[in-house]
């Protein structure tokens, strides 16, 4: 199952991130789960990959923001039943497991909720609480922090520019989006190359291309 925009954290941090959700058997994944693993990666290796993760299944962590907009739908729809009202346009399985969560009826009027019933509501919307315990099946981690910066490295034969004779090649380039923001993970050969990953880089001649195979490699996965 996927959720459009929702906003996600960790728990008693500040790490905070925003985007799709992937609903799984194993559990959550996703670009909005995968930036918030990039952003909280030592936070996450140092509790030894336990927490608590929030989740504002509306797009927002605002609480007070959800119940307005739950109070001019329910408003709106006063004589159908809750469960047939989606709020947020959120999917009916979804919709159906939160009202569960919130401990509001599927089947009571949106007119009969009371102040309680709502405010439970809202806080599911905005913060509904899940433990975390521990990485994906196969224990890998999909995306790390750091990297190297493209700055430091020639665009055309892959070299550092920090450490003579040094190659790189992989997913380990760190490097800043339009929006000036840092984006801690994407192919370092990829977006210097155009994609091609396994050929030699364009203006690079067949005596840079042997001494640069001869030469160390960093390799990022």
């Amino acid at each position: 199952m996927t959720v459009g925009e929702v906003t996600l954290a960790l728990s008693g941090t500040k790490v905070r991130a925003e985007g799709p959700l992937l609903i799984t058997r194993q559990g959550v994944s996703g670009p909005g789960v995968l930036r918030l693993s990039a952003y909280g990666a030592r936070l996450l290796a140092d509790a030894g990959h336990r927490g608590t993760l929030l989740i504002g299944w509306c797009g927002t962590s605002d609480t007070a923001s959800a119940l307005s907009e739950l109070h001019t739908l329910f408003a709106a729809h006063g004589g159908r039943a809750v469960g047939s009202v989606r709020a947020f346009d959120l999917p009916s399985r979804l919709w159906a497991l939160l009202l569960e969560r919130a401990e509001v009826p599927a089947e009571r009027r949106c007119a009969e909720l009371n102040r309680k019933q709502l405010n439970r509501l809202a806080t599911v919307l905005t913060a509904d609480a899940y433990a975390i315990t521990g990485r994906t099946t196969h224990q890998g981690e999909f995306v790390t922090c750091g990297g190297v910066s493209l700055s430091s490295v020639s665009p055309k034969t892959m070299e550092s520019k920090l450490v003579p004779g040094l190659f790189l090649c992989g997913r380990g380039a760190r490097h800043r989006r339009g929006d000036g923001r840092l984006q801690p993970h994407g192919g370092l050969a990829h977006r210097a190359h155009g994609g091609r990953r396994h050929r030699p880089p364009r203006g690079a001649n067949r005596g840079t291309a042997l001494s640069a195979a001869r030469a160390p490699f960093v390799v990022f996965r």
